[in-house]
């Protein structure tokens, strides 16, 4: 046990997971990947490292303490996930026990972290503000590229390749992936607009200047992505953001009957999702236009083998930008493989549903017992959070991690309701923040069996708000027993 004290401890952890999330967001950028592998391997070895220290002494205290206050759910998920990695030992196992690790840092650290610190401001201010610079710089340097029609292919394997800048009439820019890149877009924007109105009085006139830039910047970006997904789920947001602010403000203002306030919530939220429509594509059609006036292009030359960096002046008269997506306008598959993917998934799960294939051997599984599936042709990963930890953990897997998100859905929004008149603005926020991430995954892989930025953020504001919900829950006991 780590001879320290508690509160010298608490700010070692916020140390911790702050630095966790600026590697996590050096690590979305598709140049970073450029690196020798073993700088981003030292690093992340460091890091696990420190995570398993802390989770073992978090261990042995809660066994001296006769305490555990970790979620049962997530428990199990662990003795599951070790289940599925024994079974399928033969695929491989260093990998998988990796991302063990880092599942249970996600669970036993990051959540919790959220829990007991959810009154800290200080500590999610400066992880918010991580997050929103990061993004901020991220986008930005995209959007340039898109604006000097810059754009670098590379092909590491047969099954990865970098794609930087704007290429297939999509911004890939310095994301990693533009899917996972526009959502944390929708994340930082939400977070911007809740800093900018949130005590506008007291902020200076800098500070909402970067806040609306940003917010114009991320919107761009989104809509340069091409991520279908993410901007689905932006309407998603939009609506039911519109939709429990008029509620609440209606009650206030206008009627307190149930009926008419939902009336009124309702044309609003029409009106605003309408609105919302009109703007992204009257956006996207000014932002397709604007490349056409600048006269500088960006682009590597690769003559000789040697690279070479530089701008021309443009004087072709045919310089037009198309943001229509050939592999989504030519193709009759409207969503794009997913569907393919998903399907030859459950054609996997279904040969070995107790223990799953384990999450880094799904492709040598099916390669080796299904070689005439989909994945295994194609060597795709399932592409939706829940039938990946289907596929990867089995059946109870699947449930538990699934039974955990319900009753945390269920127990929130009980919550809410009975709290609602004395939640502070920012809870709603994180809310929406969590709700963008759980309905990415039905289109991504995350929340869970990755270690991305997405998920760092999904665990440690889910425990902000379950840490909302415990520490009302031991006031009014302390009350009653007082």
């Amino acid at each position: 046990m780590l001879i320290v004290s508690e509160g010298k401890l608490n700010k070692v952890k916020q140390i911790y997971v702050i630095v966790l999330l600026i590697s996590l967001l050096l690590r979305s950028i598709n140049v970073y990947s450029l690196i020798p592998s073993i700088y981003d391997g030292a690093l992340f070895a460091f890091l696990a490292t420190m995570g398993a220290i802390f989770l073992l002494n978090d261990f042995f205290t809660s066994l001296k303490a006769r305490k555990f206050t970790y979620d049962k759910f997530l428990v199990f998920f662990i003795i599951v996930l070790v289940i599925s990695i024994v079974v399928n030992r033969q695929f491989g196992v260093v990998s998988n026990l990796k991302l063990m690790v880092w599942n249970s840092i996600y669970f036993f650290l990051v959540y919790e972290s959220g829990k007991t610190f959810y009154k800290e401001d200080s500590f999610f201010i400066k992880i918010n503000f991580s997050l929103i610079i990061a993004w901020f710089v991220v986008s930005f340097l995209s959007l340039i590229m898109f604006l000097l029609k810059f754009g670098y292919e590379k092909y590491t394997s047969p099954q990865e390749r970098i794609r930087i800048g704007f290429l297939e009439s999509r911004l890939f820019g310095l994301f990693g992936d533009p899917n996972y890149g526009a959502i944390v877009c929708i994340v930082v924007s939400i977070l911007s607009i809740f800093y900018l109105i949130n005590g506008w009085n007291k902020k200076g006139v800098l500070l909402k200047l970067f806040l609306i830039i940003n917010i114009a910047i991320q919107f761009s970006v989104l809509l340069l992505s091409g991520s279908r997904s993410a901007l689905l789920i932006s309407f998603v947001i939009v609506g039911i953001s519109t939709f429990i602010y008029s509620f609440i403000f209606s009650s206030k203002r206008s009627s307190r009957n149930f009926v008419v306030r939902m009336i009124i919530s309702l044309i609003v939220t029409l009106a605003v999702t309408g609105f919302y429509f009109l703007l992204q594509k009257e956006t996207k059609d000014i932002l397709q236009t604007i490349p056409e006036h600048v006269k500088y292009e960006l682009k590597f030359e690769n003559t000789k083998n040697k690279v070479e960096l530089g701008t021309e002046k443009d004087n072709k008269k045919n310089n037009e930008v198309s943001l229509v997506r050939k592999d989504v306008a030519q193709n009759k598959d409207i969503s794009n493989m997913r569907f393919s993917i998903w399907k030859s998934a459950i054609e996997i799960f279904k040969t070995t549903p107790w223990v799953g294939t384990s999450p880094r051997n799904l492709i040598p599984y099916a390669q080796k017992y299904l070689p005439n599936t989909f994945i295994a042709q194609r060597l795709f990963v399932a592409h939706n959070t829940f039938i990946n930890v289907l596929v990867s953990t089995g059946i109870f897997g699947f449930l538990l991690f699934v039974f955990f998100l319900i009753w945390n859905a269920i127990s929130i929004i009980i919550f809410y309701f009975k709290n609602r008149n004395k939640l502070s603005s920012s809870y709603y926020i994180y809310l929406a923040a969590v709700t963008t991430l759980v309905l990415s995954g039905f289109f991504v892989n995350e929340l869970i069996l990755v270690n991305t930025v997405g998920a760092l953020v999904f665990w440690l504001y889910l425990g902000k708000l379950n840490g909302h919900k415990e520490g009302k829950i031991l006031d009014e006991k302390s009350k009653n027993e007082s």
